[in-house]
C-alpha cells in the first residue's frame, strides 16, 4: 500500500515542521520539575514543561508539554499541547493537540487539529474547532433537549 501524499490530506497546508518540537526546557519557558507539585492557576507567556504534578488551571500562550513522568489534572487553555504523560480535564488548544504514544488524556478536548500516535490513550470528547478556543469552549456541547427530533428519537427531514 502506497503512503497517502500530503496534498491529498484534509489539511495539506499544515506542514509537519509546524508541529511543536520535542520538549527542551533549556530553550526557555516555565518548568515544573519531577519533584514539584503545583496547585492553583499557572499562567505563562511562553512554553510550559511539566515533569511533576500540576492541578487547577493552566493558561499557556505557548505549548504545554506534559512529559512521560508528569500528571496534569487541570482545565487547560494553550496555543498547543503535547501529552506524553497523564492528563485529565478540559483542554482547549488554539492550534493543535498531540497525544504521544506514551500519553493518556481523559476529559474534553477542543482544537483545530488532533494528532494521536499509535499506543496513545484518549477517553472523553473531542470537538474540532477553529482558531480561538475562547474562554468557555465546552458550554455549547450540551445537546438541546427542546429539539423535538431528539426528544422523540426521530430524525426530521
Amino acid at each position: 500500500m502506497e503512503p497517502v501524499r500530503r496534498e491529498h490530506l484534509p489539511y495539506p497546508d499544515l506542514a509537519e515542521s509546524a508541529a511543536p518540537s520535542p520538549a527542551d526546557p533549556a530553550a526557555g519557558g516555565t518548568r515544573i520539575d519531577s519533584r514539584s507539585h503545583f496547585n492553583g492557576t499557572l499562567r505563562s507567556e511562553s512554553d510550559i514543561y511539566v515533569e511533576g504534578t500540576v492541578e487547577g488551571e493552566v493558561e499557556c500562550a505557548g505549548t504545554l508539554y506534559v512529559e512521560e513522568s508528569a500528571t496534569v489534572s487541570a482545565n487547560v487553555h494553550a496555543r498547543s499541547a503535547v501529552i506524553a504523560g497523564h492528563a485529565s480535564g478540559d483542554f482547549a488548544c488554539e492550534e493543535r493537540l498531540i497525544i504521544k504514544a506514551t500519553g493518556e488524556l481523559r476529559g474534553k478536548a477542543q482544537a483545530p487539529a488532533l494528532i494521536v500516535e499509535e499506543g496513545a490513550f484518549f477517553e472523553g470528547e473531542f470537538k474540532m474547532a477553529g482558531g480561538n478556543a475562547g474562554s468557555s469552549p465546552f458550554g455549547s456541547w450540551e445537546r438541546s433537549e427542546a429539539s423535538p427530533a431528539f426528544s422523540q428519537g426521530k430524525e426530521e427531514v
